[in-house]
């Protein structure tokens, strides 16, 4: 399942031009784990400040689309976080969002709403998953 559409200003072509059709996939548990590894070899500045917390959380959103989006023409090792960063603009910020928004629509209404599943509803609860740690950590006690 993918959501296309079309940025406004684009991204720029490597070989000069830009790429304005892209598409949106929903974040997959391999690319959860890629954007979290991102996330750590990022600077995220001082996010103590209102604009370090801010630019931490902008980070992160262009993190989960490094691994979401797909654009005509870019690789998907180029569409990285900074990348994102220094080349989106805020128009084409808002028309992911709004894309975003459709793809969880998209997904939900093709009945693969993940809060539904028997696996979410067996999922165990922080408790139990935090005792079964601290047990396996320390199984003598």
């Amino acid at each position: 399942m993918k959501h296309e559409f079309d940025l406004v200003w684009g991204l720029p072509l490597p070989g000069g031009g830009v790429a304005k059709r892209a598409a949106l996939r929903p974040l997959t548990i391999g690319g959860e784990l890629r954007m979290q590894a991102a996330l750590e070899d990022m600077d995220l500045g001082e996010a103590q400040s209102e604009s370090g917390k801010a630019r931490a959380l902008m980070l992160e959103t262009l993190a989960y689309w490094a691994q979401q989006l797909t654009v005509e023409g870019i690789a998907p090792e180029q569409l990285t976080a900074e990348y994102l960063a220094e080349n989106l603009t805020g128009e084409d910020y808002g028309i992911i969002l709004a894309a975003q928004d459709d793809l969880r629509a998209k997904y939900t209404a093709a009945g693969a709403n993940p809060g539904n599943t028997t696996a979410a509803a067996e999922r165990p609860s922080p408790e139990t998953t935090a005792t079964a740690t601290a047990i396996t950590a320390n199984p003598s006690s």
